[in-house]
């Protein structure tokens, strides 16, 4: 979805360079996706490979973010996933010795 959400923004006109990189982290709950499902949490794996579809595709974004910290409808998120917490506080240390 990284590649069609890149190439959608393109299309209607916004260059890459103005693309904010946005990472789910969070996933069931109350939460309904597009085919009437529940978004499931990534995993680290899982995280990761979104991580580089989106480097490959944005390298160096202004910023980027997490969607979302806290829980919302009664879903699971960052707030609660030490092992995700861990995988970003890397990647921004990462980020900021570049």
């Amino acid at each position: 979805m990284v590649e069609r959400y890149v190439a959608a923004a393109e299309a209607g006109g916004v260059p890459r360079s103005h693309i904010v990189p946005n990472y789910q982290t969070f996933g069931g709950g109350r939460w309904k996706d597009d085919a009437d499902g529940q978004y499931l949490m990534p995993t680290p794996a899982q995280e990761e490979e979104i991580i580089r579809r989106w480097d490959a595709l944005v390298p160096h974004p202004v910023f980027d973010m997490v969607y979302s910290w806290g829980s919302q409808r009664e879903d699971y998120a960052l707030e609660s996933d030490p092992e995700l917490q861990q995988l970003f506080a890397a990647r921004n240390r990462q980020q900021r010795n570049q």
